[in-house]
């Protein structure tokens, strides 16, 4: 009898030794294709657009055209550029989200070079760049505009800033 009492003590460690805890590790990441570089096409991270000298009534004639290049990309996959104001605010005039500028009332609307859509701001927008080697090449245009009769506008300088950014679609 006693020896019986002795051996469950026994079989018990031997079972407890025989068995194994269960840890379940989940794993998950999301891979994603690695930015792409933008620069002027002087290379530098900053550009600045003059417009000069704008007489109040060829305000909405005045167009300035500037490239953005694009390294280090995968070129050859479908782009969107991405503009919001880096200051300040967007205007809606004729349906399109437009900077807008220091000036009440005044605007500043984006187009892809030779296209008449326009470029709207705070939303993913489709870009076609030019394609050199391993570089790519956006002409954007951008163009005054303004949601109120020329004569109520204030004659004077103004600025708006710009952030730009490409992704893939």
């Amino acid at each position: 009898m006693k020896f019986i009492c002795f051996s469950f003590p026994l079989i018990s460690l031997l079972v407890s030794l025989g068995t194994q805890a269960d840890v379940l590790i989940s794993l998950s990441a999301k891979l994603v294709r690695p930015p792409c570089v933008l620069t002027a096409e002087n290379g530098e991270k900053e550009l600045v657009i003059n417009f000069r000298e704008v007489a109040l009534d060829r305000l909405t004639e005045e167009k300035q055209s500037f490239g953005i290049l694009i390294k280090q990309c995968e070129l050859r996959k479908n782009l969107q550029v991405y503009l919001s104001p880096r200051e300040g605010n967007t205007l809606t005039i004729n349906n399109e989200t437009v900077l807008a500028t220091s000036i009440n009332g005044l605007g500043i609307r984006f187009s892809e070079e030779n296209k008449s859509n326009a470029l709207n701001l705070n939303k993913w927008e489709r870009i076609a760049p030019s394609v050199s080697g391993d570089t790519g090449k956006v002409v954007i245009q951008s163009q005054l505009v303004t949601n109120q009769a020329i004569e109520n506008l204030t004659a004077g300088p103004f600025s708006a800033a710009l952030s730009v950014m490409v992704d893939y679609l």
